[in-house]
């Protein structure tokens, strides 16, 4: 899913029944030494879909796992951010959106 020696930390949530959305934090960006909170799209034919960044993330312990749950017509993915805030950050992707890439 991703050759550039990713942080991990993956989250699946199911799309359809031939599709899941899986979401990971990037390894950092040599140019900006900052991570992303990723997804994408993989199909059970073993193609996937394009590779989406939804925010800027630290790669450290501090954000913890992020969690990616579907509620209704929405992927809401929830994370906790870095020092020194920690506060909880959270982001809405909705399913009909994600249906057209």
């Amino acid at each position: 899913m991703d050759g550039k020696n990713p942080t991990g930390r993956v989250g699946l949530a199911w799309f359809d029944d031939r599709t899941a959305v899986i979401s990971w934090i990037t390894a950092p960006d040599l140019a900006t030494m900052k991570s992303h909170l990723v997804l994408r799209k993989l199909y059970t034919d073993d193609s996937s879909g394009r590779l989406i960044r939804l925010a800027e993330i630290s790669a450290g312990r501090d954000s913890g796992v992020p969690q990616m749950v579907v509620d209704g017509s929405d992927f809401l993915l929830a994370w906790t951010g870095d020092a020194p805030d920690h506060g909880v950050h959270m982001i809405s992707v909705s399913r009909d959106w994600l249906r057209n890439l």
